[in-house]
């Protein structure tokens, strides 16, 4: 993938308060050849405008780089406005090159100008990949909405107001139709596949809380009371152990591409809200020491569980090969209806817990 980079020098503010500029753009470069749309660059273009009181700086730290340095007139008077024709240049620049040279498949835009919106527009149209490099902070929305990848010019932590802006920006797909399971695995696959969006919930994530905000934004809903949660957001802490996302003790929602999802069977005890202290043996002993048992709690919690089950007739316990069938049927009935299909394997692991 061979690549052209246009610089914005006006925009990105790369020299901090001591006039460092050299380093800020070494860094930026590097994170700019780290994204997966990014191949071979082959152009790169910054644009300035003459007037700009650190263009003496900009000059020496770009000599010896493969950087060609566009310096613009400063103003433009249009009546009573003045307009800057930084942008301008570079937006004509960016049409001519991808127009041109028809081997360039990816564009990095190193601005977030919203006026750049309709060039944007332009280069997805051509089929090209667009990069945007910008300061969160001041990112058009048009750049949010079009961008094949993202990266952040500051070393700031992002926002979690950012990150939520993205995705609704970002992902705009209709899933009001949709099963609840289906519809939140796939906002789900549409945050892990978008490289932007990737990078955003990796390294910040977002309050589970927020992340049940965008659910419920987008109508994806679930009576989470029906598996015995109080909350939704206690019911997707359970549910996200099965994916790549997880979270974390302090309440955040986060993506961990190294995660292995876990097994089904992780859910059987949660669902089944055994006692504590559960074992197979107590339980299939209890036929035997109902009489003897000390913890009448316990007990009761156990009788509880198996009149729900329709496993006692008439106040006797049923025999325990209807007991171990009827608690079998009720956790691939609870795995069912939690939209979890049950494998060999997890059959495999009920047999063993009853």
């Amino acid at each position: 993938m061979k690549t052209a980079v246009f610089y914005d020098l006006e925009n990105l503010c790369l020299i901090n308060k001591n006039g460092v500029f050299a380093k800020n753009l070494g860094a930026l470069q590097k994170k700019i050849e780290a994204s997966e749309i990014v191949g071979e660059i082959i152009l790169q273009k910054a644009y300035i405008s003459k007037s700009n009181a650190s263009l003496a700086n900009i000059k020496t730290a770009l000599k010896d780089t493969k950087i060609e340095l566009v310096e613009v007139e400063p103003l433009l008077d249009v009546g009573q406005k003045r307009k800057n024709l930084v942008d301008f240049k570079m937006a004509v620049d960016v049409t001519a090159t991808i127009t041109t040279k028809r081997s360039i498949s990816t564009v990095a835009i190193a601005s977030g100008d919203s006026d750049f919106g309709f060039l944007c527009e332009q280069v997805k149209r051509l089929r090209k990949n667009l990069l945007v490099i910008s300061r969160y902070v001041s990112t058009g929305n048009a750049l949010l909405n079009l961008c094949d990848d993202w990266i952040d010019v500051t070393e700031q932590a992002l926002s979690h107001k950012f990150i939520i802006k993205a995705i609704n920006h970002r992902i705009t797909a209709d899933y009001s139709k949709m099963d609840f399971f289906a519809a939140l695995n796939s906002f789900l696959n549409a945050i892990e596949q978008d490289l932007f969006l990737n990078r955003c919930m990796i390294s910040t994530g977002l309050p589970l809380g927020n992340f049940v905000g965008l659910l419920n934004d987008r109508k994806i809903s679930y009576n989470y009371l029906a598996l015995g949660f109080s909350t939704m957001a206690q019911f997707l802490n359970v549910y996200l152990l099965n994916s790549k996302f997880a979270v974390n003790s302090l309440g955040q929602i986060k993506l961990s591409p190294n995660k292995k999802p876990v097994s089904e069977s992780s859910f059987i005890n949660y669902f089944l809200r055994l006692p504590q202290g559960y074992s197979r043996e107590k339980l299939l002993k209890i036929y035997d020491i109902v009489a003897q048992t000390d913890d009448i709690d316990e007990l009761m919690k156990y009788i509880m569980f198996m009149r729900r089950n329709g496993m006692i007739n008439e106040n006797k316990l049923c025999n325990k090969r209807t007991f171990r069938a009827t608690i079998r049927k009720h956790i691939r009935a609870v795995m069912e209806k939690a939209g979890i299909a049950l494998s060999d394997e997890t059959v495999r692991e009920i047999d063993k817990l009853i």
